[in-house]
């Protein structure tokens, strides 16, 4: 069963999220996390969540853990980034890569080019 942890920001969008999975998708072990309670951060990581939903909202404001901590925390964790302004569903997932110098990264970079985009 796939955990998911939904940070509620009682948003009707994330409402809605919540009671569709929890209605069509048994499969899914859904578990709540209030945006606004104390140890945000550590509640999180210690479900040990495969996904993570979120409000843009949250995400962008200082309330949830930083991205960088989570993935670290959280290897293989997918962070699912709705926005209900936008109508847009944004699906961030970390990947590792261990190199050895610049020829490495050199590699990496052209097998997936046309899946990647950067800005300096």
């Amino acid at each position: 069963m796939m955990l998911t942890a939904v940070i509620n920001d009682q948003s009707l969008l994330v409402q809605g999220i919540i009671s569709h999975f929890r209605r069509t998708a048994p499969g899914i072990n859904i578990q709540v996390v209030d945006a606004g309670q104390n140890a945000l951060n550590e509640k999180i990581i210690a479900l040990h969540p495969e996904v993570i939903i979120v409000e843009s909202s949250e995400l962008a404001g200082t309330t949830v853990c930083p991205l960088n901590k989570l993935f670290a925390e959280l290897p293989g964790l997918i962070v699912v980034e709705v926005n209900h302004q936008t109508s847009t569903v944004q699906v961030i997932r970390s990947q590792q890569f261990t190199t050895n110098g610049v020829s490495d990264l050199l590699n990496i970079l052209e097998s997936g080019s046309n899946h990647l985009a950067f800005a300096c």
